[in-house]
C-alpha cells in the first residue's frame, strides 16, 4: 500500500465511501460475533457472515449472533443498546410496539458488542491515518489537527440526546429554556458553539473565522467535534438537547457515529403563515434584518427542503409537537415525550405525589395514630375524640373512596387500577393524608385512623408530613372481638363477617400491627378495649391529655426565655460556619448546626433515606433543634447554625419553639461568594448553576430578613475573619448587654418608680430641647454639641451604662413625636442634595446628611479622630456611634418643622436601628432617572473623586443596600422622576408636602364642628385587631349585647362620599390629587356620628386609632377612651383564615403577597399604640373559638 498513490481528493472520497457503505458497522458487526462465538474456523466463520450481508445489507452489530439465546437471570441490571457506548453502530431504536434486539440480549453479549465497537474505531482510526498517509497529492484540511483527536466519549453513552428541530419562530428556543429548567439538560447550538470559539481566540476558533471571513462553509467535522468536547466537558448534566440539528441526514449519521445516538427528536410543527406573522412582529422589535417578508417566505422553503428528509428517516424517534398554541400547552407535551426517555419507568401516580404540599401549617399539631383489632370500638373511640378535643378524624380507606367517587384525575387512576387488581401505593395513601390534613389544618389535632398498617408506611409519613405525638392502642382478646364480629354480621350484612374470615383477618391484623406497636413503644398508649364504651374513652382521654401537656411549646416554663436564641444566616462560603464556632467559643454558646444533628443522629436519618443536612424536612429539623435547646439549658445561650432556611420555617420555630433575641446575617457580593466556590478558573457551566444557587438562597432569605428588621444585624463578611468577628461581637455585646438591662428593669422597677423616671427624661426634654414656634426658621450649627447646664461634653460616644443610652433614647423619640422625619433616597447623580436644600428653605425642614460625620473629623473630636481609625481600616462607622451624631445635630435643630434625612438611613439595618431609636419614617422621597442620565450628571459635576469608577461603586452600593430598604419601606415610597431642571423637579416634590400641610391646616368650619358637643361621660372602647383576627365578628356581638354603636372610619368615610355634602365634595377633590383626608375630617365624621347616636350605651371604634397621633387628637377633641380591646392573633393564623375567606370572598387583597404587607403595615402602625396605650389595653386571645373569645370581651365590658 506504501507504493500505491491516490488521485487528488482521494482523502475526503475515501472517508465518505466508508461512511456511505457502512464498512465500520460490518467490522463491528463481525468482531462482536467472532469474539462471541469463537469459531474455530475463523475465515470460513467470516465468509458466511460476508454472504449473509450480500443478503441483508442493513447490518446491526448483532447480525451475525441471530438468533439471540435467551436472558440469564442475574442479579446485575443489563444494559440496553442506548445505554451502551456505540461510536459506530447506528442507533436502533424501537417502535412503541416493538421491543429493541438488544433488549432481550444477555449482558455478556452487550459486553462483547461493546468492546467490538471500540477494537472497531481503533481499526477504523488506523485504516484512516493510512489512507491521510498515502494522499501524497492533497494537503490535510485545515482543520483536521482539530478533528482527529481523540475524545473520550464514555461518559456521555448513558445519557439523553435529543435533537430539536423547528421553524423559525416555532418556540424551540423557549421550549428548550424550559427544559433546561426543569430537567436539567445542557443546552447546545452548534451555531452558538462557532460563536464562542470564534470569540474565545483559540487556534481552531481563529481557523474558522478565517474560513468564514474567505466563504467557506464550517465543515460539519468541526460541528461535531465542536459539540462532542462541549457534551464531554458537562457530562455530569441530565441529558442533552442540540437544538436546530442535525440539519441533513449525512450530519446526524456522523454525529452518531462520532459521539452517541439520539434518544429522542423534538419536531415542533407550526404552519408557515403562524411562522410568519411571529417572525414579522418579532422584527418591530428585534432589529434583525431578515425578519422581512421576502427573507420569511426563503427561510421557510429552505428550511422544509432540509427538515423533512431528517424528520421521516429519524422516524421511529420522533415527537412532532404542535406549536401553534401557548407556551405551557406545548410543554406538557413536551414534557409527556421527554418523560418517556428521563424516566420510562415512571409510575402513573407521580404527578400527584410528587407536587408540593406546603405542611408548616400543620407542624405542632397533634397527630394521633390509632390501631385495634377489628370489632375493637376504635371508630366510636374516634367519634367521642373529635367530639371533645376537635380534632380532624381521618382514615385512609375513606379518603381513597371519597377521591374516586370524585372523579378526580387521580381518583380515576386510582380507580383503575384498583379493578386491574393493583394495591393503590403508600405514596398516594400519604398524599392524600397529606391534603386533607393541610385542608383542615386549623383543626386541634388529627386522628389517622388504621394507620400506620406497616413500619415503612410509618416512617414515610413522617419523613413526608410530620411526626406523630401519641398511638393509641385499643386492646381486646380475640375471642371478645370474634364475638362482637358475629354479632355485627346478623344485622350489617357484610360477608366478611363470619367465623372463617373473622380469624383470618385476626390472624393477619397480629400479624401485621405487633412489628408496628413495638417500633412505636415510646409513644404507645394501650387500652383495654374489653370494658364499656365510656370506660375506655376516660383512658383514652387520660393518654391524649398526657400526650398534648408533655409537647414542648412556646409557653414551656422550664425554658429560660431570658437567655439569647440568635438564628447565624448566610450563604455557602459566607464565613458563616466559621463564625458560629467562633462566637460558641466565645461565649459559651450552644452551637446547633443541622449538619450537626444530622451526624448525631445517623442511624435515624439512614432510616428516613436523609444523606445532606439541606435534606432534611423542616419538622424533623425544628423536633431536632427543640430537644438540643432543652437538653442543653445550662448554656448562656443558643447559635442556630443556618436555620431557618424558608419564612415557614422562622415562624414555625417561633411557634413550637420561642421567637429569636437576633439575627445576624453574613452578606457577600455574589461574585465573592463564587470565587471563594469555584475558584479563579471554573467553567461557565458551573458558574451558572452556582449562580442559580445563590439566586435561590436569596429569594428564600430575603423574606426572613424582612420578618426581621428590628432583630436583624448584616455583617459584611467579604472581609477578613478577624474584622467580621470583632463586628460581629460589638453586636452581640451590645444586644445581650440590653436584654440584661431589660430583665433588670422587669424585676427591679415599679410602675412608680418607672412614672419618675419618665418624669425626669420629660424635665431634661425641657431644659435641652425648648418648644419653639413651628414658624421659627430652624436653628443649624456647624458643629459644637447640645449641653445640659453644669454638664462637660456629656453625650460623647463613650461605652455608656444601658440606662443612659435609654434616657438618649426617649429625649430623642419625646422630641421627634410631633415631627416629620423624611428619607431621602437616589442613585448616585440624582441631586439629591440640591432638592433637600429646596425642601428646608421653603418648608422649614432641618437638612441631616452625612456631611455631619465630615464635620465631625474636621472639628477633632475624640468621635472624629475614632471615625478616621474606622476609614483607615476600611470599616464602616459603627451604626451606634453615627446615631450619636444624628440624635445630637437633630436636638441642635429642634425648632425646625420636620427631618429630611439625606442618603442616611442607607440600608434595611440602618433603617431598622433608626427607627427603633428614633421614629417610624412619615414619607420616603425616592430620586431616580436613567443610569446613563445620573452618571452624565454625577461626571459633570467637577468635585474631587468624581470619576466613573467611583459613580459605579456607589451604584452598586445603591442597587445592593439602598432598592432593598426602599422594598422595606414601599407604602411609604414616592417616586420621583428626576428629568428637566432643577426647579421642575422640585415642583413635583412640593405636592407632597402641599399634602402634608393639607393634613395639618384644616378648615375653620371643620375645627368648629370637631369642638362642638360632649361626649366625655361615655363608654367609648378603641378594637385593634390585624386583618383575619375578627374584630369584626366581635363588634357586632358586643352591639347585639350590650346596645354599643359600631363606628368604622372607613365606613363614614365612604357614607359621607356618596352623600354629595359640600364636605364630600372637598373630600373627592382631595382623593383625586391622590393625597390623605384631614385627620381633623375624620375626628368631624366621627363626634358627629356618636353625637347623632348619643342615646347608646358607649362606642367601640373599629380599627381605630391607626397611630398614636390619631388617638391623642380624639381624646383631646371627642373623648377619653375607656379601654382598647385588642384581638391578638399571630400572622400565621390571620394569614390562613385570610387566605380561607379569599375562597368565597372575591376581594383582590386577599393573596399572599397583599396579606404579608398588610400585616407588616398593621404591625408597624399597632406596637407604638399599644406601647402608648399600655396601662389601658385589653388582650384577648383571639386564636379559640368565636364563643370563648366573646366570653373574654364580656369580662371586660362589664367592668364598665
Amino acid at each position: 500500500m506504501s507504493n500505491h498513490s491516490m488521485n487528488a481528493g482521494g482523502l475526503k472520497e475515501a472517508k465518505e465511501y466508508m461512511m456511505d457503505k457502512e464498512i465500520p458497522q460490518l467490522f463491528e458487526s463481525m468482531m462482536t460475533a467472532l469474539m462471541y462465538k469463537k469459531p474455530e474456523d475463523h475465515i470460513e466463520f467470516l465468509e458466511t457472515c460476508l454472504n449473509k450481508a450480500k443478503e441483508d445489507p442493513k447490518i446491526r452489530w448483532h447480525s451475525f449472533i441471530q438468533p439471540l439465546p435467551p436472558i440469564p437471570k442475574a442479579t446485575e441490571k443489563i444494559r440496553t443498546e442506548a445505554e451502551s457506548p456505540q461510536p459506530f453502530a447506528e442507533d436502533v431504536l424501537a417502535s412503541p410496539k416493538a421491543v429493541s434486539p438488544v433488549q432481550n440480549a444477555p449482558s455478556d453479549i452487550v459486553q462483547k458488542k461493546t468492546e467490538a465497537s471500540l477494537l472497531a474505531e481503533q481499526v477504523f482510526n488506523k485504516h484512516m491515518q493510512e489512507i491521510d498517509a498515502l494522499d501524497n497529492d492533497d494537503e490535510k484540511p485545515w482543520y483536521a489537527d482539530y478533528t482527529e483527536k481523540y475524545i473520550d466519549t464514555s461518559a456521555i453513552q448513558e445519557k439523553p440526546i435529543v435533537f430539536v428541530l423547528g421553524g423559525p419562530g416555532s418556540g424551540k428556543g423557549t421550549q428548550c429554556a424550559k427544559i433546561v429548567e426543569k430537567y436539567g439538560f445542557l443546552h447546545l447550538s452548534a451555531g452558538d458553539l462557532l460563536r464562542a470559539e470564534v470569540k474565545k481566540g483559540s487556534e481552531i476558533g481563529a481557523k474558522i473565522d478565517q474560513a468564514i471571513k474567505e466563504g467557506q462553509l464550517v465543515p460539519q467535522d468541526v460541528t461535531i467535534c465542536l459539540l462532542k468536547e462541549a457534551m464531554v466537558a458537562k457530562a455530569d448534566s441530565k441529558g442533552f438537547l442540540i437544538d436546530g440539528f442535525p440539519r441533513e441526514i449525512k450530519q446526524g449519521k456522523q454525529f452518531e457515529r462520532q459521539v452517541a445516538s439520539a434518544k429522542l427528536m423534538l419536531n415542533y410543527e407550526c404552519p408557515d403563515e403562524v411562522l410568519t406573522e411571529r417572525l414579522i412582529e418579532r422584527g418591530k422589535h428585534s432589529g434583525r434584518v431578515d425578519d422581512n417578508i421576502e427573507s420569511i417566505k426563503k427561510r421557510l422553503v429552505l428550511f422544509h427542503e432540509k427538515t423533512s428528509p431528517v424528520v421521516q428517516h429519524y422516524s421511529e424517534i420522533v415527537n412532532s409537537i404542535q406549536a401553534n398554541r401557548s407556551i405551557e400547552d406545548v410543554f406538557e407535551d413536551t414534557c409527556k415525550a421527554l418523560e418517556r426517555i428521563v424516566n420510562p419507568g415512571r409510575p402513573w401516580y407521580a404527578d400527584y405525589t410528587e407536587k408540593y404540599i406546603d405542611t408548616s401549617v400543620i407542624q405542632g399539631k397533634p397527630i394521633v395514630f390509632v390501631l385495634g383489632g377489628p370489632g375493637s370500638g376504635k371508630g366510636t373511640q374516634c367519634a367521642k375524640i373529635v367530639e371533645k378535643y376537635g380534632f380532624l378524624h381521618l382514615s385512609a380507606g375513606d379518603l381513597l373512596r371519597a377521591e374516586v367517587k370524585k372523579g378526580s384525575e387521580i381518583g380515576a387512576k386510582i380507580d383503575q387500577a384498583i379493578k386491574e387488581g393493583q394495591l393503590v401505593p403508600q405514596d398516594v395513601t400519604i398524599c392524600l393524608l397529606k391534603e386533607a390534613m393541610v385542608a383542615k389544618a386549623g383543626s386541634k389535632g388529627f386522628l389517622i385512623d388504621g394507620f400506620p398498617r406497616e413500619i415503612k408506611q410509618g416512617k414515610q409519613f413522617e419523613r413526608q408530613v410530620a411526626f406523630a405525638s401519641l398511638m393509641l392502642n385499643y386492646e381486646c382478646p380475640d375471642e371478645v372481638l370474634t364475638e362482637r364480629l358475629i354479632e355485627r354480621g346478623k344485622h350489617s350484612g357484610r360477608v366478611d363477617d363470619n367465623i372463617e374470615s373473622i380469624k383470618k383477618r385476626l390472624v393477619l391484623f397480629h400479624e401485621k400491627t405487633s412489628p408496628v406497636v413495638q417500633h412505636y413503644s415510646e409513644i404507645v398508649s394501650s387500652i383495654q378495649a374489653n370494658r364499656s364504651i365510656d370506660e375506655v374513652f376516660e383512658d383514652t382521654c387520660k393518654a391524649l391529655e398526657q400526650s398534648i401537656n408533655s409537647q414542648p411549646s412556646t409557653t414551656d416554663t422550664s425554658l429560660d426565655l431570658a437567655k439569647p436564641i440568635v438564628f447565624i444566616l448566610g450563604a455557602k462560603s459566607s464565613g458563616r460556619e466559621k463564625q458560629c464556632e467562633l462566637l460558641s467559643h466565645r461565649y459559651s454558646l450552644h452551637h446547633v448546626s443541622l449538619d450537626t444533628i444530622l451526624k448525631e443522629d445517623s442511624e435515624k436519618f439512614q432510616d428516613l433515606m436523609i444523606s445532606y443536612a439541606d435534606n432534611i424536612p423542616m419538622g424533623v429539623a425544628l423536633e431536632a433543634i427543640n430537644k438540643r435547646i432543652h437538653n442543653n439549658k445550662d448554656n448562656n445561650g443558643f447559635i442556630i447554625d443556618g436555620f431557618p432556611r424558608t419564612l415557614e420555617e422562622a415562624v414555625c420555630f417561633e411557634m413550637e419553639i420561642c421567637p429569636a433575641s437576633f439575627v445576624v446575617y453574613f452578606e457577600c457580593p455574589d461574585d465573592v461568594l463564587l470565587r471563594r466556590q469555584l475558584g479563579e478558573n471554573a467553567e461557565s457551566e458551573e458558574e451558572e448553576a452556582a449562580k442559580k444557587n445563590l439566586e435561590s438562597f436569596h429569594s428564600r432569605m430575603t423574606p426572613i430578613l424582612l420578618k426581621y428588621p428590628d432583630k436583624l444585624k448584616i455583617i459584611n463578611s467579604a472581609r477578613s475573619e478577624d474584622i467580621i468577628f470583632k463586628e460581629t461581637c460589638d453586636f452581640v455585646d451590645f444586644l445581650i448587654a440590653g436584654q440584661k438591662s431589660q430583665v433588670i428593669n422587669e424585676e427591679q422597677i415599679s410602675p412608680e418608680q418607672q412614672k419618675d423616671i419618665e418624669s425626669a427624661v420629660q424635665d431634661i426634654v425641657n431644659e435641652i430641647a425648648p418648644q419653639q414656634s413651628s414658624n421659627d426658621e430652624p436653628q443649624v450649627k456647624s458643629e459644637g454639641k447640645p449641653q445640659v447646664e453644669g454638664e462637660e461634653d456629656h453625650m460623647e460616644v463613650q461605652e455608656e451604662p444601658a440606662g443612659e443610652s435609654g434616657n438618649k433614647k426617649l429625649i430623642y423619640q419625646e422630641m421627634l413625636k410631633n415631627k416629620k422625619v423624611i428619607f431621602v433616597a437616589g442613585s448616585p447623580g440624582t441631586g439629591k442634595s440640591t432638592q433637600c436644600q429646596k425642601i428646608a428653605e421653603s418648608f422649614g425642614y432641618a437638612h441631616i446628611s452625612k456631611d455631619l460625620v465630615l464635620r465631625e473629623i474636621e472639628a477633632g473630636t475624640e468621635r472624629g479622630l475614632k471615625i478616621v481609625e474606622f476609614l483607615k481600616n476600611k470599616e464602616s462607622v459603627p451604626d451606634k456611634l453615627a446615631f450619636d451624631i444624628l440624635g445630637e445635630a437633630m436636638l441642635e435643630m429642634d425648632g425646625c418643622h420636620g427631618y429630611l434625612m439625606e442618603g442616611y438611613p442607607a440600608n434595611v439595618q440602618q433603617i431598622s436601628v433608626f427607627e427603633d431609636e428614633f421614629k417610624l419614617a412619615d414619607m420616603v422621597l425616592h430620586l431616580t432617572c436613567p443610569e446613563i442620565v445620573a452618571s452624565e450628571r454625577f461626571l459633570s459635576r467637577g468635585q474631587p473623586g468624581d470619576t466613573h469608577e467611583n459613580y459605579q461603586e456607589r451604584l452598586d452600593l445603591y442597587k445592593e443596600q439602598t432598592l432593598p430598604m426602599l422594598d422595606l419601606k414601599v407604602d411609604l415610597v414616592k417616586e420621583i422622576i428626576v428629568s428637566g431642571n432643577p426647579e421642575e423637579i422640585f415642583e413635583e416634590i412640593s405636592k407632597h408636602f402641599t399634602e402634608e400641610n393639607s393634613q395639618t391646616k384644616p378648615a375653620e368650619e371643620t375645627k368648629q364642628e370637631v369642638m362642638a358637643g360632649d361626649l366625655s361621660n361615655k363608654n367609648i372602647v378603641f378594637v385593634l385587631g390585624g386583618p383575619g383576627s375578627g374584630k369584626g365578628t366581635q363588634c357586632a356581638k358586643i352591639v347585639e349585647k350590650y346596645g354599643f354603636c359600631h363606628l368604622s372610619t372607613g365606613d363614614l368615610l365612604r357614607a359621607e362620599v356618596s352623600s354629595g355634602s359640600a364636605r364630600a365634595e372637598e373630600m373627592k377633590e382631595i382623593m383625586a390629587k391622590g393625597e390623605l383626608i384631614p385627620l381633623e375630617t375624620i375626628l368631624a365624621l366621627l363626634k358627629e356620628a356618636m353625637l347623632k347616636n348619643s342615646d347608646c350605651k358607649g362606642f367601640i371604634l373599629d380599627g381605630y386609632p391607626r397611630d398614636v397621633p390619631q388617638g391623642e387628637k380624639f381624646e383631646e377633641s371627642v373623648g377619653k377612651c375607656k379601654f382598647i380591646l385588642y384581638f391578638h392573633c399571630t400572622n400565621e393564623c390571620m394569614t390562613e383564615r385570610l387566605l380561607g375567606r379569599a375562597k368565597t370572598s372575591g376581594r383582590v387583597d386577599d393573596n399572599i403577597d397583599t396579606i404579608k404587607l398588610r400585616l407588616k403595615t398593621f404591625e408597624n402602625q399597632t406596637l407604638p399604640i399599644l406601647d402608648k396605650y399600655s396601662d389601658r389595653i385589653k388582650k384577648i386571645d383571639a386564636m379559640r373559638g368565636v364563643d370563648d373569645i366573646f366570653a373574654d370581651v364580656c369580662k371586660e365590658l362589664d367592668t364598665l
